[in-house]
């Protein structure tokens, strides 16, 4: 029997396996396969030589990385932010999380950013963090309570994570400003300051830019008709509703049989386990300026 062989990020472990049983049951010619992987796994795999049918990655960047040598484009289907994750028994919410965090006796934890797109993005949110309050950086980065830490480990008090995991797990957290949550692509430039050299030798130096998960078809691939017959069924997830920020932007040749841009709806309202968490004080702040400059538009 045929294969189909896919190369999937972490953080879509779930989704790719509802995917997967799907295809399965309904291609009984050829059997979609699995391999999970962190974010530098994937590109080395991807980049070596190893033949994948399918690319699902939580960073676009990886497919950008493959292009023109490995890919000839990409699809952009979702996006993503960066919150704190907070223990049971912490207060935690868009008000109070400097002062938790500048805490020296607390402990904050991470993934391997050598490892993890959730991980290197949670290094560049500390990066971007002076947008925010004059020095935040440096107290985030050399915390003496900052861990970089395996997925299944031990809870620590603080924890950078993607929103969506949280809600998948019911996890409470706290939102952050979107200057430095990597959630918005009018920040691009600004997030683009921050940079994380993934292998160390100074060839797959990390951009930071607004969090974006991607589809791609490797070149190499043996069996791209199916590989599109999987996207469209994984495309089927109702990602909005599971906290993922709409996307859809085709980079160079599309890996759908849908060339045509897609009509992006606005997703509805998920909240966190903390409904504080959701009122972010920076866009209420953002709201009220704008409130005061239209009467002033409207004189001139």
């Amino acid at each position: 029997m045929k294969e189909l062989r896919i190369l999937a990020d972490a953080c879509f472990s779930a989704q790719v396996g509802q995917a997967l049983k799907r295809f399965n049951a309904s291609h009984p010619e050829i059997q979609a396969v699995v391999s999970i992987a962190g974010a530098k796994d994937c590109l080395q795999q991807l980049k070596t030589g190893d033949v994948y049918d399918l690319a699902i990655l939580a960073d676009s960047g990886v497919a950008a990385a493959m292009m023109p040598d490995h890919t000839d484009g990409y699809y952009v289907f979702a996006g993503n932010s960066m919150v704190l994750a907070y223990a049971p028994g912490k207060i935690l919410n868009a008000k109070n999380w400097r002062e938790k965090l500048s805490d020296p006796k607390v402990s904050i934890s991470h993934l391997e950013p050598n490892a993890h797109s959730v991980g290197y993005a949670a290094l560049m949110a500390c990066m971007l963090a002076d947008s925010v309050a004059p020095g935040m950086s440096c107290t985030l980065l050399n915390h003496p309570g900052r861990k970089v830490v395996a997925a299944d480990a031990e809870v620590t008090d603080y924890a950078f994570a993607y929103r969506t995991e949280c809600i998948a797990k019911k996890i409470s957290y706290a939102s952050l400003p979107d200057t430095m949550d990597l959630s918005n692509p009018a920040f691009n430039a600004h997030y683009s300051t921050a940079k994380h050299d993934l292998t160390g030798d100074g060839k797959n130096i990390v951009q930071a830019s607004a969090i974006s998960h991607a589809v791609t078809i490797p070149l190499a691939a043996k069996e791209p008709e199916a590989a599109r017959d999987f996207i469209e069924i994984f495309l089927e997830h109702n990602f909005t509703a599971q906290g993922f920020q709409p996307r859809s932007e085709i980079v160079g040749k599309s890996p759908r049989r849908i060339h045509a841009a897609l009509e992006v709806r606005k997703p509805p309202r998920v909240q966190s386990a903390n409904y504080e968490d959701e009122a972010d004080v920076h866009l209420l702040q953002r709201a009220r300026l704008l409130h005061r400059q239209q009467p002033a538009a409207e004189a001139g």
